[in-house]
């Protein structure tokens, strides 16, 4: 027989004692192996009170009583060769080993049957969760049992079929939701299929660190620690994906997801070509992990307990929202945790809008326990008292008002107070009562006092140690809390603050060489927190800061938000600019756009003062503002983009940064671009050619040039865009710019489009298309495709411009680009107007409107509506079409894009063919004929030869119907003059039908 815990009980021993028994049966399997002998062993354990007797003529100690009897019990229903345990155990080594549960055993002197498993083996990537509750005091969950129902049917569901399950339990501190979830860990382990497990929590100083909570939840998983070398992470996130995914789509699915968490994959060569593309890698890694917990799912059922919500960084909350936000057919329970705080946050969690909950999400709220739960809880609680008085029961129930950690402080505290005693050396031994202490004591009324209480009773060196934990936050080290207070803290210490069951002790930490330890919980770090001076506060957070910096190492930048914050909180002003530079990178490198706005924000706040003669702090400034200009316009603030491009510009004139001054212009252009101000983004690209000419950058000119041509394609000057783009792509070739030349090739096929001359568009296109396939660059892949198919269908050639928008459409769901698959969806709805397929195309065009929408404002929408009317006109919705056709004409003339508004008179000339009066445009009346003179005349202008044939040939089928047939044939006659020109063969043949 083996004791634990014979000299001192801790809280390790029974994990102690199960690893020990499983080392044996290992040793004495290897043994049978090697002596070729039959030698069996059975193992029993049991968990509980015992009576120790010391024999002094032999020195031997005896222990007897029910709780070794029991183990005996064990020992001999144990499977051969097996390791069988009580619940009593089990209850303290849950999560952490393999197990098979076993029927009840009918023991002698037992009542009840007693409940029992089967330790099967240590797991390799555990879960200790350890539970609240007094320490050494095991209870029972109390006044929970309907709310543990809910999370079991819905796992249950799941589980049979009924498709993804999403519970989200939501609760005051304290409330009772940890224990909550330790109750359906505990029913899950038991199961008797094998499930995927996942578990994540967010924390308080991780709140704005993006993507910190998916990467916690994969870390988890694939057991990667933050002091592991970020080659080692690599491939444990790479190996792990694999082994669901496959070599190659596990290796590409390491490297989105690995970019995304931080683990900084842009040497990958899925990253390297596309770095700066971080919307295309947020949507493709988003895409990757739906398929890697799609094919879980289909492998075995799979679970997600996510906990602490109201922590967690919005980027990851926002992916997990946006995937969960359609109802899969997978076997997925996701179970949430939260305070209240979470639903008052942007991101819709479990629900589609702002008023529409989703079906298969419930939204469970905790109420404080009732007056009978809260008094079985108490007498739990009192479970060592020989028989708890009922005033001592009634003064926990009245001062605990409900809530479960409020009274198990309570308890706490009175134990501290001397009012219930207990023996420190032997804490399994019975309590006892002593209520003449109680005389003069103040019960605290709140939680918050109870643990403030509980602080001024402790050690100095004790309660110093818990003030320095507080600073590095609800999770911290040992090693950071001697930095902090440089001094040694000695074991003793952190075992009394275990031992009254302040701080938990975590199994395994995310640090090699270091302990980690966790508060108890979030409320006693807060009050450890509040009851520290703010003046040694500042102090503490910088030595924080400065000990994260050293022991993250080489993936320091994982914490730049985090040592960025502790800075802020020590006032150390030039060190947070830098830290929050650098957290706004990372931000910006994984797609986290918010994020990413708030540091660089942040880091402007704190530079240092003006000094005319630091030329780095002026480069520091526009830098940023550069960044910070990149993010907003990429967040659609085109106001404050502009703000900051124009900031940037000042500090660059004033510091004589010439270069930085042409980078500022150009992304003025951008920004002037993408709000439809062509004539502004014309002004800025011709500064940026013109200091770029003065400095001999002939990168920069070929950028200034693109912007430029763009702009000048836009207001309609085909000619002088085209030389200004073959200028561009020349410097280009002989910079090898790769990733300009592919945008200067695209605009180039665009102008050839324009002009009919397809076969060079085409020609420009395929070129793109090979560098983009080359580069990895799937966005720009998608890009291409659409626009060979939009050379297909200006030609007429509807059936192959299908194919291509819908090869175009799978990518952009590959990569998870909304905005692509907006395009595609819009463009494959022209074609099947193109192909008669009108209803079909009507439906899909209103798709498109609606996604639109929700994306605020698409740049083609007028397209779409002029696709739309067609569709309607082609099913005599004629009122429809009306609209429709206005619509369109109204988004074109705001983005003043002729090429939109061209195609829109051509839809009202259609609409207005189809009526017997003109049509109210504005306050002006229009007939058909006025309608496609305008559109004539647009498309003539700016040289768009093939978009003015199509007007002349709906002009002329419409002359034809009102009898004009010298007027039908002479328009026909050019239109398809044009055609032939153009090499539109499918047009031709269609006006010779006609």
């Amino acid at each position: 027989m083996a004791v634990w815990g014979l000299a001192q009980a801790v809280e390790q021993d029974p994990i102690q004692a199960v690893r020990a028994a499983l080392e044996m049966q290992t040793e004495l399997a290897a043994f049978r192996a090697e002596q070729q002998i039959a030698l069996a062993m059975r193992v029993g354990i049991n968990t509980g009170l015992a009576s120790i007797s010391h024999v002094v003529s032999t020195g031997e100690r005896n222990v007897i009583g029910d709780a070794v009897n029991l183990a005996s019990r064990l020992e001999h229903a144990a499977p051969v060769n097996g390791v069988l345990i009580s619940q009593e155990t089990y209850d303290r080594i849950h999560g952490l080993f393999d197990v098979e549960p076993q029927p009840p055993l009918t023991v002698k002197g037992k009542a009840e049957p007693v409940h029992t498993v089967v330790v099967l083996r240590e797991k390799p990537r555990a879960f200790h969760m350890q539970t609240r509750g007094l320490a050494g005091v095991t209870t029972r969950t109390i006044g929970r049992d309907g709310e543990l129902s809910i999370l079991q049917t819905a796992y249950q569901r799941a589980f049979e079929g009924a498709g993804l399950q999403w519970v989200t339990v939501s609760g005051e501190a304290g409330i009772g939701k940890s224990r909550l979830l330790y109750e359906f860990e505990k029913w899950i382990e038991l199961r008797p299929e094998d499930i995927w497990y996942f578990k994540a929590r967010a924390w308080p100083q991780t709140e704005h660190t993006p993507y910190y909570l998916l990467r916690n939840l994969l870390s988890s998983r694939f057991q990667i620690t933050d002091g592991d070398e970020l080659a080692i992470a690599r491939d444990k996130l790479t190996t792990g994906l694999a082994e669901v995914l496959g070599p190659q789509l596990g290796e590409e699915a390491a490297a989105f997801i690995g970019q995304l968490v931080g683990l900084d994959f842009r040497h990958s060569r899925w990253i390297v070509h596309i770095a700066e593309d971080t919307r295309q890698i947020r949507g493709r890694a988003a895409v990757l992990f739906r398929a890697y917990l799609a094919q879980l799912c289909a492998d075995h059922p799979t679970v997600l307990l996510l906990e602490d919500l109201h922590w967690a960084d919005g980027e990851s909350l926002t992916l997990l929202a946006d995937l969960f936000a359609e109802q899969h057919a997978w076997r997925l329970c996701v179970i949430g945790l939260a305070r209240p705080a979470l639903w008052e946050r942007s991101v819709l969690w479990g629900q589609t809008d702002l008023t529409h909950p989703i079906a298969y999400h419930t939204r469970l709220d905790l109420t404080p326990l009732s007056d009978k739960s809260a008094n079985d809880l108490a007498r739990e609680l009192l479970q060592r008292l020989p028989t708890p008085p009922d005033w001592l029961v009634a003064l926990l129930v009245e001062r605990g008002t409900g809530n479960p950690y409020f009274i198990e402080e309570l308890v706490n505290w009175l134990i501290e107070q001397g009012v219930i005693e207990t023996d420190t050396r032997e804490p399994t031994r019975l309590w006892h009562v002593n209520s003449e202490r109680l005389v003069g004591l103040s019960v605290p009324g709140t939680v918050q006092g109870v643990l403030q209480a509980r602080l001024e009773c402790l050690e100095p060196t004790e309660r110093a140690t818990l003030q320095w934990a507080s600073v590095v936050g609800r999770a911290f080290w040992n090693g950071a809390v001697e930095y902090i207070g440089q001094c040694q803290i000695p074991g003793a210490c952190w075992e009394a603050l275990r031992r009254r069951d302040l701080v938990f002790h975590k199994p395994s930490s995310q640090l090699p060489g270091q302990e980690e330890f966790l508060f108890k919980h979030a409320l006693l770090r807060d009050v450890s927190y509040e009851y520290t001076l703010k003046k040694l506060r500042r102090v503490l957070h910088k030595r924080s800061a400065e000990w994260l910096r050293q022991a993250t190492a080489e993936r320091v930048q994982e914490w730049a938000a985090v040592i960025a914050t502790h800075y802020e909180r020590a006032d150390e002003k030039a060190l947070a600019a830098e830290w929050y530079a650098e957290a706004g990178k990372q931000a910006q490198a994984t797609f986290a756009l918010d994020a990413a706005i708030g540091y660089y924000q942040q880091a402007l706040t704190f530079l240092p003062p003006q000094n005319d003669r630091d030329l780095h702090r002026a480069v520091w400034q526009a830098d940023l503002y550069r960044r910070l200009g990149e993010v907003l316009r990429g967040q659609a603030r085109f106001a404050e983009a502009t703000q900051a491009f124009e900031t940037m510009l000042a500090v660059t004139s004033a510091s004589g940064d010439r270069v930085a001054q042409a980078q500022a212009w150009i992304w003025l252009s951008r920004v002037h671009q993408v709000q439809g101000d062509y004539h502004a983004a014309l002004d800025s690209a011709q500064e940026a050619e013109k200091t770029a000419r003065e400095l001999g950058a002939e990168v920069l000119l070929a950028n200034a040039l693109y912007e430029k041509g763009f702009a000048l394609v836009r207001l309609g000057d085909v000619k002088t865009s085209l030389a200004l783009s073959e200028q561009a792509l020349a410097l280009s070739v002989n910079l090898n710019v790769e990733d300009t030349l592919g945008d200067i090739l695209n605009l180039l096929g665009g102008i050839h489009g324009m002009q009919g001359s397809y076969e060079q568009a085409r020609h420009y296109y395929e070129r793109a298309l090979a560098l983009f396939q080359k580069l990895g660059d799937r966005n720009g892949v998608r890009t291409m495709l659409n626009n060979l198919g939009e050379v297909a269908r200006a030609r007429g050639d509807y059936q192959a411009a299908t194919v291509l928008y819908q090869d175009a459409l799978t990518l952009s769901r590959e990569i998870g680009d909304r905005l692509g698959e907006i395009l595609s969806l819009n463009n494959l709805g022209g074609a099947q107007v193109g192909l008669g397929e009108y209803s079909a195309a009507e439906a899909v065009l209103r798709r498109v409107i609606q996604m639109a929408d929700v994306s605020h404002g698409w740049f083609a929408l007028s397209e779409t509506y002029c696709f739309l009317t067609e569709a309607c006109l082609a099913q005599g919705q004629i009122a429809e079409a009306v609209e429709t056709a206005r619509r369109a004409l109204e988004l074109g003339q705001e983005r003043e894009a002729s090429e939109y508004i061209g195609t829109a008179w051509r839809a009202l000339g259609l609409v207005a063919a189809r009526l017997t009066e003109p049509i109210l445009v504005g306050t002006e009346q229009y007939d058909a004929v006025a309608c496609f003179t305008e559109s004539a005349r647009v498309f003539a202008e700016t040289g768009m030869e093939g978009e003015r044939a199509r007007t002349l040939q709906a002009w002329a089928k419409y002359a034809a119907q009102r009898g004009e047939q010298d007027q039908s044939e002479r328009l026909q006659r050019e239109a398809r003059a044009i055609f032939e020109r153009l090499g539109m063969t499918e047009e031709v043949h269609r006006s010779e039908m006609k």
